[in-house]
């Protein structure tokens, strides 16, 4: 089976997301349970709806989300080379 087959469906099971992102199964659950933590619209153990799934993919990364900016480096030796 395709990825463009699989999108097709309305709801998605481990297998079909191995498929679309191209992981093992472990990351292929843990893939589903970042979505049902996100949204969970089915209620289904071990499937998610394909809205679910787009609503994931494509949410806006919250501000605690976004990287942090690197500490200044203040360590002794670091002001000693000044």
């Amino acid at each position: 089976m395709s990825a463009k087959e699989v999108m097709d469906k309305e709801a998605f099971d481990v297998n079909d997301i191995q498929i679309l992102l191209g992981v093992g199964k472990d990351m292929a659950y843990r893939f589903i349970r970042q979505v049902k933590s996100y949204s969970d619209h089915l209620g289904w153990s071990g499937k998610i709806l394909k809205s679910d799934y787009l609503a994931y993919i494509n949410r806006e990364i919250k501000k605690n989300d976004a990287p942090r900016p690197e500490k200044p480096n203040t360590s002794f030796k670091s002001y000693a080379t000044r």
